[in-house]
C-alpha cells in the first residue's frame, strides 16, 4: 500500500471514530436522551378546606418533569369572594401558604415550567368559619337572653352547661341522671331539666342545682313557667296528661286525665299564661293550647283546623308572641281570644320541614335550619346543612348560607344544624352543629357564630 493511500485510510477512520464517539456521547451524556424536551406535569393536591384567618397550605410539590429538569412555579389567585381583600404573595414556592379572610371559594392556578415548556393546574380553597368543638354531645338546648348564654344538657357525663358563645367560657352543673330536655324560664335566670321520672330546678345565675323532685312519668319535653311551676310532657302511654310540679313544694298534679297524646312537644307562650303543644303520633297533626294562669296546666282547645295545615309535631314562637311557627313551615296567629287563636298566617316557603327556628324582634329576622328528609333511596337529604333567613314582616325569604363543615385530617365533613339562637340584641346568632356520621368523630358537636 502506498503512503498516500494509507494516509487517506487513516483520515477516514479517524472521522468515523469521531462521528461514532459523538453519537455515543449524545446517548449517554445529557438529561435528554433524544434531544426532545418533554412538557412538565403540574400536579396539585385535591381541593383544600380551611378556616377563615388560618393559614392553609397549597401543594404542587408532586409536579414532575420526565427529563429531570429543574422546575419553577408561578401561582395566581384567579378568583376570590367579592368581599375578600386577602392578598397572595408567596407565588413562586412549590408549597405556598394562603390565609383566607372571608367565607367562600378561592380559585388558584399554578404554572409549572422547566424553562422551555410549562403546564398549568387549578385548585379551589374552600374557606369556612370556625367551629368551636364541644367535649359533649348536646341532647337539648335553649338560650338565656338575660345572661346571653347557651344553656345545654348532655349525657356522659350528665351535666347542664352554660356557655358564653363569644368567649367560649363555660360553667358545668352536674345532674343526677341522663337528661331528656331543658327549659329556660321567661326571666332567663332559671332552668328546668327533665329526666325519666324526675325533674330538677337549676339556678342559672348562681350556677347551682336547687332541687330535684320525682314525677311519675317519663318525659319528652319540659316547660318552665314564670309562675313557680314546671310542666312535664310524657313520652309514652298514648292518651295521657300534663304533669304540673310545684317548684316550692315538689308536689305534682295531673297524670290522671286524658288531655294530651304522649309525645307532644310544648313551649311557653311569651305572655306566661299559656302553653301551646304540637302533638305527635296523631293524624292529622294539630296544635293545642293549655291554660297555666292558676298554676296547674289545664287543657283549653285545639286549632280550628283538621288537617288543613300540617303541624308536624313541633313549634316555636315569635319573640313577642304573635306568631306560632310549626315544623312543617306553616305559621299561625297566637291570641288570647279563642276565635283569633291558631288561625293560619302564612308559611315559610323555602323548606319542607324545620329542624330549628329562632326569631329576634330587634333584628326583624327569623332564622331557620331546615330539617333533613329521607330520599327515595333511603338516604338523608342535606337540607340541614344550611341556614335560611326570613323577614318577620311578611315572612319573605331573604337568603341562605351553607353551615361550615367539620374538618378532620384535612377532609371536610358536613355540619348538620341542630339548634339556632339569636343573642340578646339580635346582632349575632349561633348554631349548634353535629358532624356527619361519616366523620367518625366521637365528640361530634360544635358551635359556630355569625
Amino acid at each position: 500500500m502506498t503512503s498516500s493511500k494509507l494516509s487517506g485510510f487513516r483520515a477516514s477512520g479517524i472521522i468515523a471514530v469521531l462521528v461514532l464517539s459523538l453519537f455515543l456521547g449524545a446517548c449517554d451524556g445529557g438529561s435528554n436522551n433524544t434531544g426532545v424536551n418533554h412538557k412538565p406535569l403540574a400536579t396539585i393536591a385535591a381541593d383544600v378546606h380551611a378556616r377563615i384567618g388560618q393559614a392553609a397550605g397549597l401543594d404542587a410539590g408532586a409536579s414532575s418533569d420526565a427529563d429531570g429538569d429543574a422546575l419553577s412555579f408561578r401561582w395566581v389567585l384567579a378568583s376570590k369572594p367579592a368581599d375578600s381583600s386577602a392578598g397572595f404573595t408567596a407565588t413562586t414556592a412549590a408549597q405556598p401558604d394562603f390565609t383566607p379572610d372571608v367565607e367562600g371559594d378561592y380559585l388558584f392556578s399554578v404554572t409549572v415550567s422547566d424553562g422551555r415548556l410549562s403546564d398549568t393546574a387549578n385548585v379551589t380553597l374552600h374557606a369556612s368559619r370556625d367551629i368551636a368543638l364541644l367535649d359533649y354531645r348536646v341532647l337539648d338546648a335553649e338560650y338565656s337572653r338575660t345572661l346571653d348564654r347557651l344553656v345545654m344538657v348532655a349525657g356522659s357525663p350528665n351535666r347542664l352547661y352554660m356557655r358564653d358563645p363569644v368567649s367560649g367560657d363555660e360553667a358545668a352543673i352536674d345532674l343526677p341522671r341522663m337528661p331528656t330536655s331543658v327549659s329556660v324560664s321567661p326571666d332567663g335566670l332559671s332552668a328546668a331539666v327533665a329526666y325519666d321520672a324526675w325533674v330538677s330546678l337549676i339556678n342559672l345565675e348562681q350556677g347551682i342545682l336547687e332541687h330535684t323532685w320525682p314525677v311519675s312519668t317519663d318525659s319528652v319535653d319540659v316547660v318552665l313557667g314564670g309562675n313557680g311551676y314546671a310542666y312535664v310532657f310524657p313520652l309514652t302511654n298514648q292518651w295521657t296528661d300534663i304533669y304540673s310540679i310545684d317548684l316550692t313544694t315538689g308536689a305534682a298534679s295531673g297524670g290522671s286525665g286524658w288531655s294530651i297524646f304522649a309525645g307532644t312537644k310544648a313551649r311557653l307562650h311569651p305572655d306566661g299564661q299559656r302553653i301551646y303543644g304540637a302533638n305527635n303520633g296523631l293524624l292529622p297533626s294539630d296544635l293545642e293550647a293549655y291554660d297555666i294562669s292558676a298554676g296547674p296546666a289545664g287543657y283549653l282547645y285545639d286549632s280550628p283546623y283538621h288537617g288543613d295545615y300540617a303541624v308536624c309535631g313541633n313549634l316555636w314562637f315569635s319573640e313577642e308572641g304573635l306568631r306560632i311557627f310549626t315544623r312543617c313551615g306553616n305559621v299561625f296567629r297566637a291570641s288570647e281570644i279563642r276565635a283569633q287563636d291558631m288561625l293560619y298566617n302564612g308559611r315559610l316557603d323555602q323548606l319542607v320541614a324545620i329542624q330549628a327556628l329562632d326569631h329576634s324582634a330587634a333584628a326583624g329576622k327569623v332564622l331557620v335550619i331546615p330539617a333533613a328528609q329521607y330520599t327515595p333511596d333511603g338516604e338523608m337529604s342535606p337540607e340541614d346543612t344550611e341556614l335560611q333567613l326570613y323577614g318577620d314582616d311578611y315572612l319573605a325569604f331573604e337568603s341562605r348560607k351553607a353551615l361550615p363543615p367539620f374538618l378532620v385530617g384535612g377532609k371536610a365533613y358536613a355540619g348538620h344544624g341542630r339548634f339556632v339562637f339569636h343573642d340578646a340584641n339580635g346582632e349575632h346568632h349561633y348554631v349548634i352543629l353535629q358532624a356527619d356520621d361519616t366523620s367518625g368523630l366521637l365528640k361530634d358537636y360544635g358551635i359556630t357564630g355569625y
